[in-house]
């Protein structure tokens, strides 16, 4: 009886052991992903987003049991989101997955080719986050949408495509391009660079995490709203 009990402690030490050898290899655990709420912004508009879910509903099945649900309405790339060259379908999820470095742009500077060039983006990272003066203005949290955030503009997502093994580019507000440039931007970056937008970073500090993203699957959809975490 003493050995059996004597294996069953050996038995709950091990498991315990696994237990805590999971939490130390996963590490710090930061959402980075904007609550989706009542207020707010959407891209071009001064109102922000209206009720989010609701209202609450209840129906009984055939068995009269309960059932409940909530309508939802949602803008797709509103909050943080992925955007696709074509469609979310064709979003590559080891590109959303992976090390990721996080940079700090200059106070109120633009994502120019001055600029990225001064970042100085190691030759090896394939996924950047930028964090930018649109987390210091907390314009995530605004309703009213504001074109003047920061972004990147032409001539530097074009040094970015040209010099660097980028694959994802994150930044802090509804695009990752600057108002009057995102059309070049975008056909840019083109299918090779996903863009990762409305990322909530104001709180992460410089530096090598692991990025994990998973966009919600919505057919058809050129963006789709996204769940990021950093593990450190």
């Amino acid at each position: 009886m003493m050995i059996m009990n004597f294996g069953y402690l050996q038995l709950l030490l091990l498991m315990a052991t696994c237990v805590v050898a999971s939490i130390v290899e996963l590490g710090d655990i930061f959402d980075i992903t904007h609550e989706y709420r009542p207020g707010m912004p959407i891209f071009g508009s001064s109102d922000g987003a209206r009720l989010i879910v609701g209202p609450y509903k209840g129906i009984n099945d055939t068995e009269n049991r309960e059932l409940n649900y909530s309508p939802m309405q949602l803008a797709t790339d509103s909050g943080t989101h992925t955007k696709a060259y074509t469609t979310v379908e064709e979003l590559d999820l080891e590109t959303l997955n992976g090390p990721v470095l996080v940079v700090e742009v200059p106070k109120d500077k633009n994502l120019t080719a001055e600029v990225v060039e001064f970042l100085k983006i190691p030759d090896h990272v394939e996924r950047v986050l930028f964090k930018t003066s649109n987390s210091d203005r907390d314009l995530m949290l605004k309703k009213e949408f504001d074109s003047s955030y920061t972004g990147f503009t032409t001539d530097g997502a074009e040094w970015l495509a040209k010099n660097t093994n980028i694959k994802l580019v994150g930044i802090d507000y509804l695009s990752v391009a600057v108002m009057h440039d995102r059309e070049s931007v975008y056909k840019l970056l083109g299918k090779d660079i996903i863009p990762l937008e409305g990322l909530d970073i104001g709180g992460i500090r410089p530096g090598e995490y692991s990025l994990r993203c998973l966009p919600l699957g919505i057919s058809d959809a050129s963006e789709a709203p996204t769940r990021c975490i950093l593990i450190q």
